[in-house]
């Protein structure tokens, strides 16, 4: 279609391009043109450069390795007594070995209870305490002093199936661990290695000592080099807890010398050990002992032939879990010899412990036990 000259008129007219470019005489047009092209060909440029800027870091952003961040590390193996990480897998029927070890006032300190993974303690006579000390995976050097058996030491370390190590013995206790499934382990010499051994700076018969390596020669002598048992404890890394604080536990005993205190450490989760003296309770190469977790349990307790002591290890009694500086009030049980001690809350629920070394106090029943 053509355009009438009037129609032409009116639409240059009305066209912004040539009302724009009309104020322009012919030279000025030209330098808008150069000044266009010029502000064309460096956005173009620009353009250009951007998009090989762009290309090159997108591939050394593809090229270069993602940091890689570790996982947390999972753990798969657990001492069995304890509940402790392992760095490497460990059987869990290892050898058990259940050293006696004497608690008098001339055996402190002593050497080898800081390296136990659960500790018994109990009278054995004239109001003196013991300790059994369990070992699977630690290996202490020295362990001592050692003492002789009573007739309730065995009833402890039997569901255990441990061999137990010992000096001498009441003639009950003597007689009763010479007979299966008691495994006896003592004797002072084996092919000429001396199996326990008298140190020079303490008086008899609180310097008789051994370790492990020597106890495990001796126990493999006789054929026990293995323990195969039920673990006796729930373990967890976020163990049963309660609301009432416990700071502070008094465990009375017997006597002022063997009454026991722990005093809970934030900083480490554990209970330092101290007597009611004041004194705190020292293992010679390590320092203050601060198990994880502390058992209290009431016991009835006797004293028969010789001023021995003759504590009641089966049935049920009330019982104290005291870790995290709490306490859970529990109930005890060991439905026979042969059988585990088991830990239940008020509501029959077995009761999980943290992780760590456990000592279990065997507190006569007419003795106090006292936390704040």
């Amino acid at each position: 279609m053509e355009l009438s000259g009037a129609e032409s008129n009116l639409f240059d007219k009305q066209n912004p391009f040539k009302r724009f470019f009309s104020r322009f005489n012919r030279k000025q047009k030209i330098i808008l043109g150069v000044t266009a092209g010029v502000i064309a060909l460096i956005l173009l440029t620009f353009g250009i450069v951007f998009a090989v800027t762009r290309d090159n870091v997108n591939e050394e952003i593809a090229e270069t390795p993602k940091e890689e961040i570790p996982d947390d590390p999972v753990v798969s193996h657990y001492a069995p007594l304890t509940g402790l990480p392992l760095d490497e897998e460990f059987p869990a029927n290892h050898l058990v070995i259940a050293a006696i070890i004497e608690n008098s006032t001339a055996a402190r300190p002593q050497s080898g209870l800081a390296e136990a993974e659960i500790i018994y303690e109990t009278i054995a006579n004239g109001g003196i305490s013991r300790f059994i000390a369990l070992y699977q995976v630690n290996r202490p050097a020295l362990m001592g002093p050692m003492r002789s058996l009573r007739n309730h030491f065995a009833d402890w370390t039997i569901p255990f199936d441990a061999a137990m190590a010992h000096h001498g013995g009441s003639d009950t206790a003597l007689a009763d661990i010479a007979r299966p499934p008691n495994r006896s382990i003592q004797t002072m010499t084996l092919a000429g290695t001396e199996i326990y051994w008298r140190i020079r700076e303490r008086q008899s018969p609180h310097n008789l000592y051994t370790n492990i390596e020597r106890l495990t020669l001796l126990a493999t002598s006789r054929g026990y080099t293995t323990s195969n048992f039920t673990i006796p404890f729930l373990r967890s890394d976020e163990p049963a807890t309660s609301t009432v604080r416990a700071n502070q536990v008094n465990l009375n005993m017997a006597q002022a010398s063997m009454n026991v205190v722990y005093r809970f450490d934030e900083a480490t989760s554990t209970y330092l050990r101290s007597f009611a003296t004041g004194a705190a309770h020292h293992d010679r190469e390590h320092g203050q002992l601060a198990p994880r977790v502390v058992i209290a349990i009431r016991v009835n307790s006797r004293t028969v032939s010789s001023d021995f002591e003759d504590v009641t290890t089966t049935g049920n009694g009330e019982a104290f879990v005291f870790q995290d500086g709490y306490v859970i009030s529990a109930r005890w049980q060991k439905l026979s010899r042969s059988a585990p001690l088991e830990l239940f809350d008020t509501a029959g629920h077995p009761i999980v412990l943290a992780r760590g070394q456990t000592w279990i106090t065997a507190v006569p029943n007419n003795n106090t036990i006292s936390w704040q």
